[in-house]
């Protein structure tokens, strides 16, 4: 599989930036959260793709956004349980959160298979209260897992 990147015009990306700069005040955070949304959303095309329509409807309402990328060995056999391990780790501290945005991205010869899927349903499952989730998989040429994670 060839990996294909969309690259995203500025006149899309205006409304996320605006939404950037108006959710992220710390610098630091700021350039996190938007190269995070960057490389989301020039992600190649995925089993389940997120656009930047996803980005604006999930973060439009709520307070701030916080990024965070992990990554595991995709050769490991819990891959998933490990990333989940990182991912529960990194958001611990960003508690309560109601919106999520997570993108997957797996090494073209150790694609994630459905099964592989229910430490993130667990996940998920886990969170109280009213919770909003857009989340994808998508190819790329790293012998790893790597998850991006947006949280508001």
């Amino acid at each position: 599989m060839e990996e294909q990147k969309c690259m995203i015009g500025p006149e899309y990306m205006s409304p996320v930036f605006a939404l950037i700069d108006e959710k992220v005040t710390i610098e630091e955070e700021h350039r996190q959260v938007k190269r995070c949304i960057m490389d989301v959303l020039n992600a190649p095309k995925g089993l389940v793709s997120i656009d930047v329509n996803d980005v604006r409807d999930l973060f439009q309402e709520g307070g701030v956004i916080h990024a965070f990328d992990v990554s595991v060995d995709a050769l490991m056999a819990n891959r998933m349980n490990l990333m989940m391990v990182e991912i529960t780790r990194n958001s611990t501290h960003l508690e309560p959160f109601n919106h999520a945005l997570v993108l997957f991205f797996f090494p073209e010869e150790q694609p994630l298979r459905m099964d592989e899927l229910q430490p993130f349903s667990d996940w998920i499952e886990s969170i109280t209260g009213e919770f909003l989730i857009k989340w994808g998989m998508a190819p790329q040429s790293k012998q790893e897992l790597r998850a991006i994670v947006l949280l508001q």
